[in-house]
Parts: C-alpha cells; structure tokens; sequence
C-alpha cells in the first residue's frame, strides 16, 4: 500500500470520488512539478488523475487560481488542455486527468518541427472565446508588481537595470488584440500525446497574442530565424516587429520573476546567460 502524501489525501478528501479513490488505496508517485507548484500522479484502478498543489506566493508572483481554472476549461473544451476533475482554487488545488505522453525537453521546443507545431498551438488557442469574466493581463502591471518584491536571493542583473529595461520596453510595444492567453508556456508545460496539450494555466488571461509567442520565444532563446518559423507557424495576426517588441518585454519579466523568485540558478547555464545579455546589452 501507497503512503499518501497529506497534501494528496486532504485534496481528495474533498469531493466524493476523491473519497473513493483514497479508500481504494491509490499508488502516488511524485512528479517533477514547476518552481512554484508540487503534483502527484495517482492511480487506482481505472483512475489516473494528477494532484497539483499551488504554492505561497501567489499574490507575490501574479498567480490567479481562479482565473487558471476558467482558462483551462476553456482550452480543455478544445483539446488544448487536460480535463478538470475537481479543483479549490482558494487552495491552489487541481485535480486533472492525467495526459499520456511525453513532456517537452527544452531541445524539441527549439527544433523545427517543434516550433512548428507550438506555432500552430498558439493560432488554435486564440481562436478560443475566452471566459466573459476572465481577468485582463498586462505586462505593464505584472512588471509593476515584480518590482516592489524584494529579490530572494542574489541575481545577476541589478533592479535599477531591470528597472530601465522595462520601462523601455513598455514604451515600445502598443496595447495588441486581446485573445485567451497562456503566459508561460515552457517546454516544462507541454506534452507531446501525439497532439499537443498545455499544462500550468496559472498565468492565463485575456492577454496580446504577440506576449504570448514571446513568452515561448524567451524560455527557448529563439532568435533570428527561428522567430520567424513560430510567425510563419502561426499565421496572419503578429508581426515580427510586434513578436520583437514583446520579446523585450518578457525577456525583463522574466528576469524580475526569477529575481523575486530567486529562481536564477533553476535555469540552465546557458539560458541564464543568454537572457542577462538580452537585458544588459544594446538595443
């Protein structure tokens, strides 16, 4: 028999058939969550469900669970996400059906087919009508709001600098069109189940198509032309003086969310690398 993790056990507790999968004494087995988050794989029988328990800070670092669980029924109605069992979001619990298949590494998200399909992704998720109620998401206030947390930890790149960035950055780029929007898809929240399906919805909202390639485009360092494959993938809608712009401005929202974080030594060496130099060097 499987120990249960407390944390597993009071998010099943919740709702009847988490009830009967605890009395069935389900196997849990840890998975490798985000920076924020912990989850669990459970399975009993014809049940295979992951747990997903949010973290502490989310206020701090812009995370809404309510507006999580609106976006991801969403794209869940479409096939863009996996199926919602049970979820609290005053709790940061989720309950999903798990998803077979096999989660990005950070080299298939920059290879060519990779970045084809993630192109093709992203047109078919802003076409989804977002929820009426689902809360607007604007760089400008998320870089705000990173700004007044104090660093946890030391960082490579200086407040003031970051600071400066942004601003700049801000200033460059015009309010785009406003679509349903993941906000951080990462190699780590996506799974290849033959289709392409997109985990860790706790950025989401009605957001710029354009931040949201460049969101992908900055956790994968895709210069050149390889940001003109995710544009040609994608379609008509962002240009790429529209995808370079917003690119500037995650790159500095990245930087102050790792800063508050203090989450700079989760990124492989040379990630880390290349982001300080898009921050610190000419533009």
């Amino acid at each position: 028999m499987t120990a249960v993790p407390p944390e597993v056990g009071r998010a099943l507790a919740a709702f009847g058939s988490g009830q009967a999968v605890l009395r069935a004494a389900p196997a849990v087995v840890p998975l490798a969550g985000g920076l924020t988050n912990r989850a669990w794989r459970v399975t009993a029988g014809d049940v295979d469900w992951v747990v997903r328990v949010g973290g502490t800070r989310d206020a701090q670092l812009g995370i809404d669970r309510r507006a999580e669980l609106q976006a991801l029924r969403a794209a869940a109605a479409h096939g863009l996400a996996p199926s919602c069992v049970h979820a609290a979001p005053a709790r940061g619990v989720l309950v999903l059906e798990h998803v077979p298949g096999t989660v990005w590494s950070r080299d298939a998200a920059r290879a060519p087919d990779g970045i084809d399909r993630i192109g093709r992704l992203f047109a078919a998720l802003h076409a989804v009508p977002p929820p009426a109620e689902l809360r607007d998401v604007e760089p400008s206030a998320a870089i705000a709001r990173l700004l007044g947390v104090p660093p946890a930890g030391s960082a490579p790149v200086s407040r003031e600098c970051l600071a400066v960035r942004s601003r700049a950055a801000l200033a460059a780029v015009p309010r785009g069109a406003r679509v349903l929007c993941h906000h951080d898809v990462h190699h780590r929240n996506v799974v290849d189940a033959g289709r392409l399906v997109l985990l860790d919805w706790e950025y989401a909202g009605v957001g710029d198509p354009a931040m949201d390639l460049a969101a992908y485009a900055s956790y994968h360092d895709l210069e050149g032309p390889k940001r003109a494959r995710l544009l040609a993938a994608y379609g008509p809608g962002v240009s790429r003086p529209a995808l370079d712009g917003a690119c500037a401005v995650f790159d500095c929202l990245q930087a102050l969310w790792h800063d508050a974080a203090g989450t700079w030594d989760a990124l492989a060496p040379g990630s880390r690398d290349a982001l300080v130099a898009r921050v610190t060097g000419p533009r």
